[in-house]
């Protein structure tokens, strides 16, 4: 007898024809390109996933939504010089641009990402939700 699918709930997996750690390479690979470490490249990949979260508001709250991240970061790392601070605005808005350009269309949330390393090489997992269509909130 076979089973029968259950359909899961819409976390993780692909939408459209790419998968969720593709779309956040591809929006990232500049801004990784620069990272020696595991530890800067799931850094770098956080700051993605913040970014690509941020640019599904309206344009009119993603400045303040980008202020409260770098001010949350903040809180953890308190050592941030006020051009830290300018670098990871930038970044995380060079991050947005990134995403609205290749992937305008794509309403998930990023929940987490990480780069782990399976049998010496590096492999991405992300996880995702897809976003409520009449949500305004991330």
């Amino acid at each position: 007898m076979k089973k029968k699918k259950r359909n899961k709930p819409p976390i993780g997996g692909s939408v459209g024809n790419a998968k969720e750690s593709e779309m956040l390479l591809k929006i990232a690979e500049n801004y990784m390109a620069v990272c020696d470490t595991l530890d800067k490249m799931n850094s770098c990949l956080n700051q993605a996933c913040a970014a690509w979260n941020i640019s599904l508001l309206p344009d009119g709250e993603r400045i303040k939504n980008i202020d409260k991240h770098i001010d949350a970061i903040n809180r953890i790392n308190d050592d941030m010089t006020e051009k830290d601070r300018n670098d990871m605005r930038n970044n995380i808005e060079l991050l947005i641009s990134e995403k609205l350009k290749h992937y305008p269309d794509k309403k998930i949330i990023m929940l987490r990402a990480k780069i782990v390393k399976v049998n010496g090489k590096l492999h991405v997992k992300a996880e995702s939700v897809v976003m409520d269509k009449n949500s305004q909130n991330v």
